[in-house]
Order: structure tokens, then sequence, then C-alpha cells
């Protein structure tokens, strides 16, 4: 019986003795990052179709980044086609990154303006 009592408490120490090795393990590293401004948008122009015709038929107006109109269905362009101008942007960042910017591909319904 002491034999397994001796034996017990022998386990017991050099269990306890090989955990409190392991804790003492320990390791370091470096890290970095890089804040990166974001960019700002501020409109320089508002969007105009200049003069648009139309009649009981549905249809559209498309202006393009240059400024120029096409028009389907209901939609004429007359010969005096007013002020027309796409939007314009000033977009600004961090040097040498990369920026994407999309437009989307979306209709937007204008108001009918009635005239007596």
């Amino acid at each position: 019986m002491k034999t397994q009592i001796r034996f017990f408490a022998l386990f017991v120490v050099l269990t306890g003795l090989s955990t409190g090795l392991n804790a003492q393990v320990s390791a370091t590293s470096s890290s970095s990052a890089t804040i990166v401004t974001p960019i700002t948008i501020a409109k320089t122009a508002d969007i105009n179709f200049g003069n648009i015709a139309t009649n009981a038929t549905a249809g559209t107006v498309v202006l393009t980044t240059a400024g120029t109109r096409t028009s389907t269905g209901g939609v004429t362009l007359p010969a005096i086609s007013g002020t027309v101008a796409a939007a314009s942007f000033n977009v600004a960042g961090a040097a040498n990154y990369t920026y994407s910017i999309t437009l989307p591909e979306l209709l937007l319904p204008l108001p009918a303006e009635q005239t007596a």
C-alpha cells in the first residue's frame, strides 16, 4: 500500500512540474497597419437634360457623361436643346491608391410639366 501511495505522490509531483513548464512558453510578434484616408466626393455641376418633348407614350432620355442625349419611345429632343449638362463631381483621396466608382443603371422618372 505504501508503494502505491509513493507512486501516486510521485505521479502528482511529476504531472504538476510538467504543467508548470508548459505555462512558461511565450512568443512575441510585431504588427503594423496603414490607415487609408477615405475618398471625398463633391458635386461641381448638376445634371440637366435640357428641353424634352413628350406625348402619351412612355419613353426615355439617356444623357452620357460627355453631355450627349438620345431618346426613345414617346420622347423627342427639340431642335432648341436648352441647357444640357452631365453632372460633375470632384473625387479626391490618398495618393497612389486605386478607387472604383460605379454609376447606377437606374431609370429616374421626371415629373411632367403641365402647360395651359
